[in-house]
């Protein structure tokens, strides 16, 4: 993991308290050359005052992988071992997170998608040929329809990039083996080619949901194109805050110079100071003995 700490000159800096976890125990081996439609990956069940998940991957048939090595060559992968390592359970879930959330992030979800041969070899990620399905149950309870904003951690850049919003899905039913889902939160089971149009959802992908789910479980669905930390979670919303006003603020006086000002007077000074309101600039003059200033020409087109 990583933290921040902010040192200033000739003082201290004080890092925050972090909690460092084991991979998750549950390992699925995954075939990219097999013929089923969508092989899947899931990690362990976590359970905390929040409620219960489970971490589920779904691979396409056809995908393809390849390790990214530190001096940016690349190795390809048929054969993985994939696991799903929750960093956000209990009550050090923030002490286990792989890095700082940016000040507008809420904290909800975090996971490490992890492939072992990768580790071993020490790449820094593993990239897909095209997005994998990952689903988490939404424990939080947000309604369906909802975006889920997702990121993930760049240990080399040490910061969070977003990454195309996710869905919040419900599982209303099931028919003929397939899942029905509700996508747009009005409680009815969307058209099937209302899904593969605004998400890609297939009926393969809808059958292996109807395997894996059951009706009236709700579900958070993202797709990443590469295994890193990804972080699922909403913009941080302040119950305290206040709109701005609606009125526009009003210029001082009732002059009939710039802005409402007495003519001759420069609107962007108050007096008995030289800070400039609009610019919010404070100057100073310092008289500095010694100097002598000297005007040159302009030259043309200077």
């Amino acid at each position: 993991m990583q933290r921040g700490v902010e040192t200033p000159w000739n003082g201290w800096g004080y890092a925050p308290d972090v909690a460092l976890i084991q991979l998750d125990p549950n390992l699925n081996a995954i075939d990219l050359s097999s013929t089923e439609p969508f092989q899947v990956a899931r990690g362990s069940v976590e359970t905390d005052a929040d409620g219960s998940r489970q971490a589920t991957i779904l691979f396409p048939q056809g995908t393809t992988a390849e390790m990214v090595m530190p001096d940016g060559t690349r190795q390809a992968l048929t054969n993985l071992t994939v696991r799903a390592t929750e960093y956000t359970v209990g009550e050090m879930g923030r002490e286990r997170m792989p890095g700082e959330l940016p000040p507008t992030s809420e904290y909800t979800y975090a996971a490490e998608l992890s492939v072992d041969e990768a580790l071993a070899a020490g790449a820094i990620s593993v990239e897909f040929s095209q997005p994998v399905w990952f689903y988490v149950d939404n424990f939080v309870g947000f309604p369906s329809g909802e975006r889920v904003l997702t990121g993930y951690y760049d240990r080399q850049l040490g910061r969070w990039i977003a990454i195309p919003d996710g869905a919040v899905i419900d599982i209303v039913g099931e028919q003929d083996g397939l899942a029905e889902l509700d996508v747009d939160g009005d409680g009815a089971a969307d058209d099937a080619g209302d899904l593969q149009a605004l998400l890609g959802i297939t009926e393969a992908e809808r059958e292996r949901l109807a395997a894996l789910y059951e009706p009236g479980d709700s579900v958070w669905r993202v797709g990443p194109d590469h295994f890193t930390p990804i972080d699922c979670n909403w913009f941080s919303r302040n119950p305290d805050a206040r709109p701005p006003p609606a009125d526009k603020p009003k210029l001082r006086g009732g002059g009939n110079g710039p802005g409402g000002f007495p003519p001759g007077e420069d609107p962007c000074e108050e007096g008995g100071s030289i800070i400039e309101c609009q610019t919010r600039v404070l100057r100073e003059g310092v008289s500095l003995l010694g100097i002598r200033v000297v005007q040159l020409p302009l030259r043309a087109g200077a």
